[in-house]
């Protein structure tokens, strides 16, 4: 299996990038995530996972930090005007049963933005390459961009494993991680009660190309 991933994962390279680009250009701040959703949603339908939508996965009274509705209107607005999918603007999870008995495994990555304006000077590789953030006062400075695009290639890897493995996949794009404002509303949702085992992927900037570290705690 080892060479075969190995060959998934460069065969993806170019799609990953691109899609990491675009999210970038098109950051979004927590609870504004309409676009990249929506984008998600339609890519993991198309390879044929189970989505779970809006009140399936979000607790609507336990959001934290939620912005005010006039906010939340304007920028589900924006997301449209640039693209977004109006049959998956909810946000949601995916799964992957693969029709043997094994634990249930979830990903969580996540999909906002920070609050900060981008650099629009040439010295900036983003601005510089063109996919600097055309939002104002929403940047990817934490590698959110990153962390979405790893959930689509994980997702892309697991279908195509998809006979190879056993128990079930659980891929969980959380809203609103910065602040610590959208888990607690998705787990109040029940998305990990089935959950044997959860990993949370983050970019590590003091972590060397190439290498992995885990963590473990119990929940």
């Amino acid at each position: 299996m080892t060479n075969s991933l190995s060959m998934l994962v460069a065969d993806l390279y170019p799609q990953l990038q691109a899609w990491r680009r675009d999210f970038h250009r098109y950051a979004e701040s927590g609870w504004f995530e309409f676009r990249t959703a929506t984008l998600v949603a339609e890519e993991l339908d198309r390879l044929g996972y189970r989505l779970q939508l809006g009140r399936e996965v979000i607790k609507a009274e336990s959001r934290m930090g939620l912005p005010s509705s006039d906010e939340l209107e304007a920028q589900e607005q924006r997301a449209r005007n640039q693209g977004a999918l109006e049959k998956w603007l909810p946000h949601f999870s995916a799964t992957l049963d693969t029709g043997r008995p094994g634990p249930t495994i979830a990903y969580r990555v996540d999909m906002d933005a920070l609050d900060l304006n981008e650099l629009l000077e040439p010295e900036h590789l983003p601005f510089r390459e063109g996919f600097a953030s055309c939002n104002s006062g929403m940047m990817h400075a934490c590698g959110h961009d990153g962390h979405t695009t790893i959930g689509l290639g994980l997702a892309h890897v697991f279908k195509s494993l998809e006979s190879q493995l056993s128990g079930t996949v659980k891929l969980i794009f959380q809203p609103a991680e910065e602040g610590t404002r959208g888990a607690k509303s998705m787990v109040e949702a029940g998305v990990v009660d089935d959950v044997d085992f959860f990993t949370a992927v983050h970019i590590g900037t003091g972590v060397p190309a190439g290498e992995l570290v885990c963590g473990s705690d119990s929940f």
